[in-house]
């Protein structure tokens, strides 16, 4: 039996493992235009000091091991694990492959940006200097040589042919004057155009990378200087590979296919060398688009927002308690001192991607990168419900021990509720293709590989009250849905999702669910978060909504389909077992005490209240009627306010027939921006 050092193994049917806990990179989709509703969470590494940088032979090999899988026509390796012994993907081979693209159609850096940049960094023209010289140099030797090894021979013959002159009559090569003039020119054109041969392949990969960086470190301000600077070094550890593999893969890519010409031979080597690096070459870029979005003044506003809507978020959890932390701005954490990796520290970019985070702990980086999708751009506060749930993501992971300890005690706790009686599964096993696993333990997996979401949920709920559901409930049909208008439809919400079977090493096969829940189950597990902390007819609002947008039908299975295309196998699990564990489910994310957190509870931390509430609805009429005032006499008001307000508002003004199209919705939104403002306003005064 496989047995990780931190999950504990459940059971092993037949050559079936079901651990704890499931993968902990959603590779669906980053990077990607989402054509779904799901946010995600692109996890990087490991908080380790660099990325996982393959020395050159072994990068070389997967290279080539890459134009092999391509030449024999193999289904892609997006839909399966890494091939690699030891190594983890950071994103999809799919992303890797639109990234690819990207960079071979991207533009250059604009050429006075460009120079001003290279007068002001001689360490960056150095870097490309150097890059340039050693992959002309590599390739002159190839393509000069005179040895008898096979793929100098072949580049030999390919990159020297020469010129054959038809010379007049009466004359010889060495009486022709204008032909050995021509010559000459040629000779010293080629030489020129061979010194900047390489500059548009630095540019389209690294020269917007490298000029991001070196803004960022000379402009930006303290508290991301030290993300920076790592990704400083990342940045040039990847140059150094891209220079040293490239010539590599010329002369396998030559000696396999002689005869080829070189030039169609570089750029099948440099095609393959993207796609292979492209994983992290997107992930850098994720951070140098932030920087470049604010060195142009691009959405300065909605970034500015959302910056200070995650650092106030980050500062009220660690307090204890909400009340009264932005007017003395002292926040008293729970946890040791150093036991928080990156803490408060945020980048955002507007992305063509869907709404996803990369959390800093879990790269080198060093600091957490959220993705604005463009199409939330005009109603982005109605929307902050759903960024609470991203915040949320960052801390999870951000603490040590947090995310490992919330497992346990969530499979400890599932397994408790079977022993005692307090939940029965419908079905002692459920069917895995030809083997019957126990249903118990299944259902385990399944809601401990979704821990991550749910617990966001948990947070974001007890962030914003009843408007997270509200939110989560439109928001998943109008970011899924595009050939009709939402109301044309009877499915809103989707009951199945994916599983992988991963191969282990002792020959048996681990499941893996994707870890975002099904639409129908989610709401169900959103509205016994309310019954939880007292808000019962909230929680029967949301399960009605749940049966009504789910479909004609309520669905008496939950289905998962293989995440292998060619794979015909399904597991049906009952909905109603799901649905039965959801109180137990988010008792344990809201009650459980946790080292990681002090011994204090996320219930301890962050609280739903009545008294919340009725700040909300205050705010809520404020909007409703077209004004952004920020009452000052009504106590504390919080950004969770002002986001829960917003999509309540949005709900309100539609049910009244106020609200008949996208206008009254932006009104909402610029409101509640201003309101968001004034917050800001208030808070840098109390902190001067």
């Amino acid at each position: 039996m496989a047995r990780s050092k931190k999950n504990t193994l459940l059971c092993s049917v037949g050559n079936v493992t079901v651990a704890l806990g499931g993968a902990k990179t959603d590779t669906d989709h980053p990077g990607m235009t989402n054509p779904e509703h799901r946010t995600q969470v692109v996890v990087v590494g490991k908080g380790s000091e660099n990325f996982p940088f393959d020395n050159t032979s072994t990068l070389v090999k997967k290279v080539l091991k890459r134009a092999d899988d391509k030449s024999k026509k193999r289904r892609s390796r997006a839909k399966k694990p890494s091939t690699v012994k030891g190594a983890k993907q950071i994103v999809s081979d799919a992303v890797a492959q639109t990234e690819a693209l990207r960079f071979r159609l991207a533009s250059t850096v604009h050429s006075g940006l460009l120079a001003d940049w290279q007068q002001q960094s001689p360490r960056a023209q150095e870097l490309k200097n150097d890059f340039q010289l050693g992959i002309a140099a590599v390739m002159e030797a190839f393509t000069t040589a005179k040895d008898e090894d096979e793929i100098v021979s072949n580049l030999q013959k390919l990159g020297q042919a020469s010129i054959v002159p038809v010379l007049p009559q009466g004359e010889t090569k060495e009486t022709y004057t204008d032909g050995k003039t021509l010559l000459g020119v040629a000779d010293i054109m080629q030489s020129a155009m061979m010194l900047r041969q390489f500059d548009g392949l630095y540019e389209a990969r690294f020269g917007r990378l490298v000029t991001a960086v070196e803004w960022a470190l000379a402009n930006m301000e303290a508290e991301y200087q030290p993300a920076f600077q790592s990704l400083n070094v990342q940045l040039e550890k990847l140059i150094t590979s891209y220079k040293e593999a490239l010539p590599q893969v010329i002369a396998e890519l030559a000696k396999r296919n002689p005869g080829a010409p070189l030039m169609a031979i570089v750029e099948k080597a440099i095609e393959l060398l993207d796609e292979e690096l492209a994983q992290i070459l997107y992930v850098l870029r994720v951070y140098t688009d932030c920087v470049e979005q604010r060195r142009d003044g691009k959405f300065a506003r909605q970034m500015a927002s959302v910056a200070f809507f995650f650092k106030q978020i980050h500062q009220m959890y660690w307090s204890g308690d909400l009340e009264g932390v932005i007017k003395t701005g002292e926040v008293k954490s729970p946890i040791k001192d150093g036991e928080e990796k990156v803490g408060a520290v945020f980048l955002a970019r507007v992305t063509a991607s869907g709404l996803a985070t990369i959390p800093g702990s879990r790269g080198p980086i060093g600091a957490h990168a959220l993705q604005l999708p463009y199409e939330m751009l005009d109603i982005l506060v109605i929307n902050y419900p759903l960024f609470c749930h991203e915040s949320r993501h960052n801390i999870f992971h951000d603490v040590l021990g947090l995310e490992d300890e919330s497992l346990q005690a969530l499979a400890r706790d599932i397994l408790e509720a079977e022993k005692t009686g307090v939940f029965k599964p419908s079905q002692e096993y459920i069917a895995v293709g030809k083997q019957k696993l126990p249903a118990i333990q299944l259902l385990v997996k399944i809601l401990t590989d979704w821990i991550g979401e749910i617990d966001a949920d948990v947070l974001a709920a007890l962030f914003t009250g009843e408007a997270f559901g509200f939110s989560m409930v439109a928001s998943f049909p109008a970011m899924m849905i595009r050939d009709a208008a939402v109301s044309t439809k009877t499915k809103l919400l989707r009951n199945s999702s994916h599983f992988q079977l991963v191969k282990q090493r002792n020959g048996s096969v681990a499941l893996q669910f994707e870890p975002h829940p099904v639409d129908y189950v989610r709401v169900y597990i959103v509205a016994a978060i309310f019954d939880e902390i007292g808000f019962p007819e909230v929680a029967a609002r949301l399960r009605k909504l749940a049966d009504y947008a789910v479909g004609e039908v309520i669905p008496d299975v939950a289905t998962f389909e293989s995440g292998d295309a060619k794979s015909k196998l399904t597991i049906e699990v009952p909905t109603k077992d799901l649905l039965g564990l959801a109180p137990t489910v988010v008792k344990s994310l809201i009650r459980s005490k946790y080292q990681a957190l002090g011994g204090k509870s996320n219930g301890d931390l962050v609280m739903w209240t009545q008294k919340r509430q009725e700040k909300v609805n205050l705010l809520k009429e404020t909007l409703k009627a077209g004004k952004a005032d920020v009452p000052e006499d009504k106590g504390d008001i919080f950004v969770t306010y002002v986001a829960a307000a917003a999509i309540l508002a949005a709900y309100e003004l539609v049910a009244e027939d106020k609200a008949k199209d996208v206008g009254a919705f932006k009104a909402i939104n610029e409101d509640a921006m201003t309101m968001l403002e004034t917050l800001k306003a208030r808070a840098d005064k109390a902190a001067e």
